[in-house]
């Protein structure tokens, strides 16, 4: 998800508006970095992108969240895996996967509105564009589970992947 950020979104004004964990593994680092950056920025919505791999380690970040009523708007996406190890495994490991599948069907909606946050599950693409609107002029925290592909379906903008993938298919 990282890479996809980095290579797709644009931003609208120069300055420190975005926060990632590049250089080091980042599950479980959204949901806590949104938390700091709404406290140090307490007049700005705070958005913070979230895989589901991440929130399976940090989710309680939700009770956090709510006491505070901090205006955060959490996107999920949720492919059901640890898609980045599991490509990984799929790429030189000869698709062998090892832990990488959820297992179950986690109700994210259902874990934010125990703590009070209004959740909104997208099924349609057509409804994400509303659902975010809507979250961004909340004063409340708002929470958005978006269902997406793996990185085993979809290969993100990383280079020795996109080559491995190529030899692949020779």
């Amino acid at each position: 998800m990282t890479l996809f950020t980095a290579a797709q979104f644009r931003t609208r004004r120069a300055g420190r508006s975005i926060v990632i964990p590049r250089a080091h593994g980042g599950l479980g680092y959204a949901l806590p970095a949104t938390v700091g950056a709404a406290c140090a920025r307490p007049s700005e919505r705070i958005v913070g992108l979230v895989g589901d791999g991440s929130f399976g380690m940090s989710g309680m970040e939700l009770a956090t969240i709510a006491s505070l009523r901090l205006p955060i708007t959490i996107l999920l996406f949720n492919n059901g895996s640890f898609g980045w190890i599991k490509m990984l495994q799929k790429l030189y490991h000869g698709e062998r996967y090892l832990g990488v599948d959820f297992t179950g069907n986690m109700d994210a909606i259902a874990i934010a509105e125990a703590f009070g946050i209004h959740g909104d599950r997208i099924s349609h693409p057509d409804q994400l564009g509303p659902a975010i609107r809507e979250a961004m002029v909340s004063k409340e925290p708002r929470f958005i589970d978006i269902p997406t592909k793996s990185e085993v379906e979809e290969i993100p903008p990383v280079h020795a992947w996109q080559a491995a993938q190529q030899l692949e298919r020779r």
